[in-house]
């Protein structure tokens, strides 16, 4: 049933099928698509996932992240990560979660330390620097540690981790 006949039936039986009615509410059912039509892709608009170009430039306004530059599946993800970082409460399940995003398949973990010291391990920096990162997700004051764990290709038999850097980087 569309819109229009809708509208109709909610008339009195003896009015319903006047001509002008027909038409008068023709016009109405058509406006009143077109705002429903409008709405719809407001709410569509608002969808991270679904979003495109200037749709996802105002959640990048709201949420703290420019463009840059990036195509909109690059930007996506960075809104994503951001969005992770900006509700982090610094525990390592959030971390976790935040740094698989991130890094896809070359993130291995984080190795607790004392309290304000954690290590990240890799396999692959597959973002630059991804300490800088990690900073944005962690609580003030952590020093952050990294490992890269590397592999011999052929065989494939782990060779051992790498200390990056042996001093802790203070945030």
């Amino acid at each position: 049933m569309e819109t229009k006949d809708r509208m109709i039936n909610l008339l009195p039986y003896y009015i319903q099928n006047g001509k002008n009615i027909n038409k008068y509410f023709g016009v109405l059912a058509k406006m009143y698509n077109e705002l429903i039509d409008i709405f719809t892709n407001i709410l569509n608009s608002r969808n991270l996932d679904s979003s495109t170009l200037y749709g996802l430039d105002i959640i990048g306004d709201i949420i703290g992240e420019k463009r840059l530059g990036r195509n909109d599946k690059d930007y996506r993800s960075a809104l994503k990560t951001k969005i992770i970082a900006n509700r982090s409460t610094g525990d390592i399940e959030t971390i976790n979660n935040y740094m698989k995003s991130l890094m896809g398949s070359f993130y291995i973990g984080i190795i607790e330390g004392n309290n304000t010291n954690i290590t990240l391990r890799y396999s692959y920096p597959s973002i630059d620097n991804p300490v800088a990162y990690l900073k944005k997700a962690t609580a003030a004051g952590v020093s952050i540690d990294t490992q890269i764990q590397t592999y011999v290709p052929v065989v494939g038999q782990m060779l051992g981790t790498l200390q990056l850097n042996k001093r802790p980087t203070i945030i």
